[in-house]
């Protein structure tokens, strides 16, 4: 069994230190760590060279693009250059916990069934003060995944709960080298990289989560990528705003169906997904109040609308806006 770790950084040298640390230190420490720079502004290079150089024994391995490729691309750059047995991938701001990488490589070697492992966290700010946000109902994972999961527990992830929401990040996942290889040959950047890599697993009934925290995610100004921000009150009745889960479903559909085009006749619930999308933005393009306020008792609705957004719903096709 080999260990990678992928980690794609921009600007990212306030931060990096401590997540290299946190990865140095590990109970079952990883053969290769791979850092592909992505021309950051800042001397994020500076920092890793700096690194190497202090810990001459740690299996930091570091490139840099030579242009900017945006972070899709380069977390896919980052895992072409792995080529450990399981891959881990990694955020530049975090902090891992010190058994994190022999707990889910643990859990791998344990159920081939499992392709993609995701963890659950917990929450710190930019000066690693832990924090906890207001738990949503019928959600886990820090209300990243609209199923409820008891702690500890490991359950599979199926393709339908992927077709409108992400129920993790990349720095929460650990995948076997066959869906690092596919990923790497199948990429289009059409979706996140996390995204596109548990469509992979999922579709081959091999993507599973855990919901024990282990790691730290960080939550700060700089962020690529975090927790859904605040919307005005006004956007949210616009057109636009009220169907951007579906109009995040077609994006997911069309990946899926690229990497499986027989998906939606082996899936029915993916095909019933689809259709249902495809229904409702139809009436709210058409302001069909009937058929949305009937929805409120439709669960496929309540799977991504709350009871206040419906009432917007049903309140924008009444007046038409």
């Amino acid at each position: 069994m080999s260990i990678s770790v992928a980690m794609a950084a921009y600007k990212g040298a306030a931060y990096i230190e401590e997540q290299l640390d946190s990865i140095r230190t590990q109970s079952l420490p990883a053969d290769e760590v791979i850092v592909v720079d992505d021309r950051s502004p800042d001397n994020t290079l500076e920092v890793l060279q700096d690194y190497q150089k202090r810990y001459p024994d740690f299996p930091l391995q570091i490139f840099q693009n030579e242009k900017n490729l945006g972070y899709r691309k380069n977390f896919r750059e980052a895992v072409s250059r792995c080529s450990g047995d399981y891959v881990f991938l990694c955020d530049q701001d975090d902090a891992w916990l010190p058994e994190k990488i022999e707990t889910m490589c643990g859990m791998l070697e344990r159920d081939p069934a499992i392709l993609v492992l995701a963890s659950s966290f917990t929450l710190m700010d930019g000066e690693g003060n832990s924090f906890e946000i207001k738990k949503r109902h019928g959600w886990s994972n820090q209300n990243l995944y609209n199923r409820v999961v008891a702690p500890d527990a490991v359950v599979r992830v199926k393709t339908e709960h992927l077709l409108i929401h992400n129920f993790c990040q990349g720095c929460a996942q650990v995948m076997r080298r066959e869906i690092a290889d596919r990923f790497v040959e199948t990429f289009t950047a059409e979706l996140p990289h996390d995204w596109s890599i548990n469509l992979l697993a999922s579709e081959k009934s091999g993507l599973y989560f855990y919901n024990h925290p282990l790691f730290r995610y960080r939550i700060h100004g700089g962020n690529a990528l975090g927790l859904v921000p605040e919307v005005p009150l006004k956007e949210k009745f616009s057109v636009q705003y009220r169907t951007v889960d579906a109009r995040q479903n077609r994006a997911v559909m069309r990946e899926l169906k690229r990497i499986n085009p027989d998906i939606c006749e082996t899936n029915p619930e993916v095909r019933k997904e689809e259709a249902f999308m495809q229904k409702y933005v139809k009436a709210v393009t058409h302001h069909n109040f009937l058929y949305i306020f009937l929805l409120g008792a439709n669960p496929r609705y309540q799977e991504i609308k709350s009871r206040k957004a419906w009432v917007v719903d049903v309140m924008c096709s009444l007046l038409h806006m």
